[in-house]
């Protein structure tokens, strides 16, 4: 079993439901967070793929992720916003192609990346 697998998995046994920072406590979507962003903050498009390509330029591909997605809740056709969510996904399989085939299965759908089957070599006799 993966370490960082079987430290979540303890972590969200022991502290059930509701977790650390309150989160579980609300259900907020991906529409809340973009209305947010635009409705509130009054940001455009532009200036969100910006910031999100600053985030996976500093290496926090996660924030930049979770930022996009609710981003294009809003501008779902957005160009500029599908490109720097496609550059933090590919940037955060690239992260756990190594050790973590799951989130590199789930970040290469995000990014609309296929992940090449590679075949077994046959065993030495």
């Amino acid at each position: 079993m993966l370490r960082e697998n079987l430290i979540n998995r303890v972590f969200q046994q022991r502290s059930g439901y509701w977790q650390n920072g309150l989160k579980g406590l609300d259900a907020l979507t991906d529409a809340d967070h973009g209305a947010a962003l635009v409705d509130y903050l009054g940001l455009s498009d532009e200036q969100i793929a910006k910031a999100a390509q600053r985030m996976i330029k500093d290496g926090r591909h996660e924030l930049a992720a979770d930022l996009l997605n609710g981003a294009q809740a809003r501008h779902p056709d957005s160009p500029a916003l599908d490109a720097a969510r496609t550059l933090a996904y590919t940037k955060l399989m690239e992260k756990y192609q190594e050790f973590n085939p799951f989130k590199l299965i789930v970040y290469s759908s995000q990014a609309n990346r296929h992940v090449p089957h590679v075949p077994e070599a046959p065993l030495p006799h």
